[in-house]
């Protein structure tokens, strides 16, 4: 638990950074916005209109959970049985619901603490090991899925390997974890396998520079 805070405290310290450019991943030029809510509405139209996600917020089978976050109205995770029920609908059978989930479940990194992180670190870790032509095939529309979260998909890995890992320097374990990613893509697209390079590319980086940040603060929380 105490990696997961020591994680979570890097990764808020972070967030507001500025990015250093995009990766190829992005070639969809996108026009600077001054109002947020402007900008705010246009990303909801894409979604809207791109992604059809909209159609599951008149639907009495998706949890008022779920419908909150999708819509950034006021939510929180403090109900476990129906946060922890979040994570398993990413393998929902009605594979119909599973690219709106996996939108529901990006989004709950922003408040994600405590038991619920742990839990949702494994599931992402767990849907991209077993799963991993799905998740890169949710990122073949830019105007679904956006290279900020295949970022937040990255964070949400490094929660499980903050745990794995035990803060070391040893890369050896996120290796074999990304080249058995690669294996299971090998018949995937170009655009799959170009999204899965990203995602490496960005979680390794992300990992390197929270051991940077963990060793130059001297960081330790009591067991």
């Amino acid at each position: 638990m105490k990696w997961i805070k020591i994680l979570l405290l890097w990764l808020l310290l972070t967030a507001c950074e500025p990015q250093q450019g995009k990766t190829p991943l992005d070639k969809k030029v996108v026009p600077k916005e001054n109002n947020y809510s402007t900008k705010a509405q246009n990303t909801r139209y894409e979604e809207c209109c791109q992604c059809n996600f909209e159609r599951f917020l008149a639907d009495q089978n998706i949890p008022q959970l779920a419908k909150a976050i999708y819509c950034n109205k006021e939510w929180n995770l403090n109900n476990d049985n129906q946060a922890l029920a979040l994570l398993d609908s990413l393998t929902a059978k009605n594979k119909t619901t599973r690219p709106f989930y996996f939108k529901v479940v990006t989004k709950t990194l922003e408040k994600s603490d405590g038991y619920f992180s742990e839990a949702l670190g494994l599931a992402g870790y767990e849907f991209i090991e077993y799963h991993p032509q799905e998740f890169a095939s949710y990122f073949d529309n830019r105007g679904c899925f956006t290279q900020d979260d295949l970022a937040a998909w990255a964070d949400i890995v490094l929660m499980e390997f903050s745990i794995r890992e035990e803060i070391t320097e040893n890369q050896l374990k996120l290796h074999e974890y990304l080249k058995s990613l690669r294996l299971s893509l090998k018949n995937g697209t170009s655009t799959q396998k170009e999204t899965l390079r990203v995602f490496s590319a960005i979680l390794t980086k992300k990992w390197k520079e929270f051991l940077r940040f963990y060793r130059q603060n001297n960081l330790h929380l009591p067991n």
